[in-house]
Order: structure tokens, then C-alpha cells, then sequence
């Protein structure tokens, strides 16, 4: 292909034999032979096209073939054959720096690739759905479970706009105010489709630019946001049917375990043996703890699907406090230990249930009771109202609950210990109704204990 003469090294080649003909010519034509002039230019005319033909080697080729290796580069591709080019010294040390630049960056590019790819197949295989956008409210995230559980449009895909791939306003809303605000946000979703309601979790957080625990989240920005998506409809569907089950378990269950013990009261009222009154009154002792049991589960059932029947009206809770201690203290005694009670004379009035409250109260001293009688000497119940807060606090000097025990001694029939709990009876489920209680009215349950 040849280049116009307007354009370098072309334009340096006319420089170079001017100035030879200028040079040439006086001394050619001063010994008057114009056959010497034309040899002389001639060969003058040769070495600079020569030269030119070399810089063009050295120069020009070797520059575009950097560019070429850039441009791979910035594909991904690492380029080679570079430094191998022939070159004046400086465009050689210039090559070296590109080809060294260039490699890096193929080097960074792929692994990005791979790191995308990684990603793209985690998230195709979650079961959770995950949508992202960035500041401009396009999306940059999109899994298969999104789309399914957001019914998404057929064609979505990162780039569109959120407004076309997402129909549901409530997620559209949460996920522009946590771009926004850099504030997270968590709720639920209720999704009509084809396939019928879904329940849909939904944590929504912003993605910060500047990840600073110091900073604060709207001074820092968020260059987007994303949400993850977890249908719970089964998960609700099973507890449902769980809870029905206990239910009517435990209804069932109510009216033999009270015949049992009616039947060992009235036998042990004309038992005269010995043994016989003592199996007689093993056998009343366990169906009253069967029926604490039936009591307990119809508890959670009733807190559970908040039908216990009672509407929240203001109580007086040191009032609760002090009835529960005065009926309690008798088996505190029982067991060889002090009852401590220390409410303020003032009420402290809250707005709840007083017969869920006077539940929890139960459940807690009984519990210190049970667990402090083989070890310590003294159960303490004191109230307080703290910042428009009422706060409650049991405390003993018991066998105490290891550290690993601490964050689930308020599940469903946990025991910390069976070695050390077995033979105390109860029915486990105690601390549990007492942390339903206090999430019901809005408050927490915490403990501190040591071995």
C-alpha cells in the first residue's frame, strides 16, 4: 500500500533530498558536468530513501505493532512477539515498558474473567433470587431464581433499565432508596403469579464505594444496590401444618391425662400400702407434668398464631411481678432457697397481656428455681423502669449454663445440659414462651451466666 508524500517518513525522505540537491548542485554544475550532478543525486537520492525505508522498519512498524498489543491486551489476550521487533534503542525501551503493561493487563483481564464466570455460575445456582443495580438504576445482576420469583419479563437480562425488569413496585422502591440512602432494608413480599401467592423475603442493601467502617453510609455513596430474594412460602406452608398438628395433639391429649390423674388422686385416697401410695403418686406427678407439657405447647400455639384471646390493654406489671413471686416463693422454700422480690411502689404500667406477661414471669423465676436448688442459696426478681422501658431481671447463684449454651437456651425444648438437668422435670419449653412473650410486646430476653 503506498503512502501519500504528504505523510511522514515520506515528507522527512523530499527534506533530506532537497537539502542534497542543494548541496550537490553548485558543486556539480560549478565543474560544469551535469552527468556527475545527476550521478551524485541520484546516489544521494537512494541513501535517503534507504534511510527512510529503515526508519519506517524501526519506527513506524514497531509502534504499530504496540498498538495491535494493546488492543489485544484490552482483550484479554497476552500479546508476544513484541520485544522480538527490530528498533532504534528508544523505541525499543518504549516497546519493553508496553510489553510489560500489556501482559499485566491481559493478566488482570482474565483473571476478571474468571472471576465472572465463577460468580455468573453461583449465582445461576443459588435458590435464592439476587437482583443488583447500579447508580444509574440499570440492573447488573440477574439470576435465574430473580426472575422466576419477581416474574420477570421474557428477555431480561443486566443492562435494561429496572423499571422493565422488575413489575413489582414495593422491590423497585426498596432498592432505589438503598442506593440512595445507604440505608439496608428488609420485608416481605407477597407475589401473585401463575403458579398461585408466594411469601418472598426480601434484604435489600446498598454497594458502597467506599467500604470504610467509619464512614458514614450516605456521605460515602452507594453505586448501587442489590437485593436477595428467598421464597419462604413452603417453609410457612410446613410450619403451619406443624403447628396445626401440635395443636391438635395436644387438644387430644388434654382430656386422657386428666382422667389419669383423676383416677391416682381417687385411688391414693383409699390406697393404705405404702408402695402402692408411692407409685400412686409417681403416676400423679408425671401426668401433672404431662399436663404442664399440653399447657406449654397450647401456649406457643396461641402466641404463635396470636389467638390466646386476650386484646393488649395497659397492666400494671410490678403488680404481675409481685403476685408471681408470692405464688412461687412456697416451692422456693420447698427447696431450701430465698425468694427475693424488688419492684418499685410506683406501677409501672406497659401496654400487653397480662396473662402472656404473668406467663413469662412464671417461666423465668421457676426456671432459676429448678436450677439453682442442688447449688446455690438465693433466686433475686427485681423491676425497673428504665427510659420508658420496664426492665425485669431474674438472677441466682445456680449450676450456671456453659458459654456454648448461651445463644439457644430460648429454643423449643433445648436443654443445656441433659446430664446435669435430667430428673429436674419441666417440659423445656419455658424459656422459650418467656423470649415469645417479650417479642410480642416488643421487647428482648437476654442472659448472662457464668459456670
Amino acid at each position: 500500500m503506498m503512502q501519500p508524500l504528504s505523510s511522514s517518513p515520506w515528507r522527512t525522505a523530499l527534506a533530506e533530498l532537497g537539502f542534497a540537491v542543494a548541496v550537490l548542485a553548485p558543486v556539480a554544475l560549478g565543474g560544469r558536468t551535469p552527468l556527475a550532478f545527476a550521478l551524485s543525486a541520484l546516489v544521494a537520492l537512494g541513501a535517503v530513501l534507504a534511510r527512510a525505508l529503515r526508519r519506517r522498519r524501526e519506527v513506524l512498524e514497531p509502534l504499530a505493532a504496540a498498538t495491535s498489543a494493546l488492543e489485544q491486551a484490552a482483550e484479554g489476550r497476552a500479546p508476544a512477539g513484541l520485544l522480538a521487533m527490530r528498533a532504534c534503542p528508544p523505541v525499543h525501551a518504549l516497546l519493553r515498558a508496553l510489553d510489560r503493561a500489556a501482559q499485566r493487563v491481559a493478566e488482570q483481564l482474565g483473571r476478571m474473567r474468571l472471576e465472572r464466570e465463577e460468580l455468573a455460575a453461583i449465582l445461576s445456582a443459588m435458590e435464592e433470587g439476587v437482583v443488583a443495580i447500579d447508580a444509574a438504576d440499570r440492573v447488573i445482576e440477574l439470576n435465574a431464581a430473580a426472575c422466576e420469583l419477581i416474574d420477570a419479563p421474557a428477555g431480561a437480562a443486566p443492562g435494561q433499565p429496572l423499571w422493565e425488569v422488575n413489575r413489582l413496585a414495593a422491590l423497585r422502591e426498596a432498592l432505589v432508596q438503598a442506593r440512595a440512602d445507604g440505608v439496608q432494608r428488609r420485608f416481605e413480599l407477597v407475589v401473585v403469579g401463575p403458579g398461585g401467592e408466594r411469601r418472598v423475603n426480601v434484604h435489600v442493601a446498598p454497594l458502597l464505594a467506599d467500604r470504610s467502617a467509619t464512614a458514614d453510609a450516605t456521605a460515602r455513596g452507594a453505586r448501587g444496590a442489590v437485593a436477595l430474594l428467598r421464597d419462604t412460602t413452603r417453609e410457612r406452608a410446613l410450619e403451619r401444618d406443624r403447628r396445626r398438628f401440635l395443636s391438635d395433639v395436644s387438644h387430644e391429649l388434654k382430656t386422657p391425662i386428666a382422667t389419669i390423674r383423676a383416677l391416682a388422686q381417687a385411688l391414693l385416697g383409699d390406697a393404705h400400702d405404702a408402695s402402692q401410695r408411692g407409685l400412686l403418686e409417681r403416676i400423679e406427678a408425671q401426668t401433672r407434668r404431662l399436663e404442664q407439657l399440653v399447657e406449654d405447647l397450647l401456649s406457643l400455639e396461641r402466641m404463635d398464631t396470636r389467638r390466646d384471646g386476650e386484646p393488649p390493654r395497659p397492666v400494671d406489671l410490678a403488680a404481675i411481678v409481685e403476685q408471681a413471686v408470692a405464688d412461687i416463693e412456697p416451692a422456693a422454700q420447698r427447696a431450701g432457697l430465698r425468694l427475693d422480690c424488688d419492684v418499685p411502689d410506683d406501677p409501672v404500667v406497659v401496654h400487653g397481656r397480662q396473662r402472656a406477661l404473668r406467663r413469662m414471669v412464671d417461666a423465668l423465676v421457676e426456671n432459676a428455681i429448678k436450677y439453682t436448688a442442688s447449688a446455690g442459696r438465693e433466686v433475686a426478681v427485681g423491676l425497673t423502669a428504665e427510659q420508658r422501658l420496664a426492665v425485669l431481671r431474674v438472677e441466682d447463684d445456680g449450676i450456671g449454663i456453659e458459654p456454648d449454651h448461651l445463644d439457644r437456651i430460648f429454643e423449643r425444648f433445648y436443654r443445656a445440659d441433659s446430664a446435669r438437668t435430667r430428673g429436674r422435670g419441666g417440659s423445656g419449653l419455658g424459656l422459650a414462651i418467656a423470649r415469645q412473650v417479650a417479642v410480642a410486646h416488643g421487647g428482648e430476653i437476654t442472659v448472662e451466666s457464668r459456670p
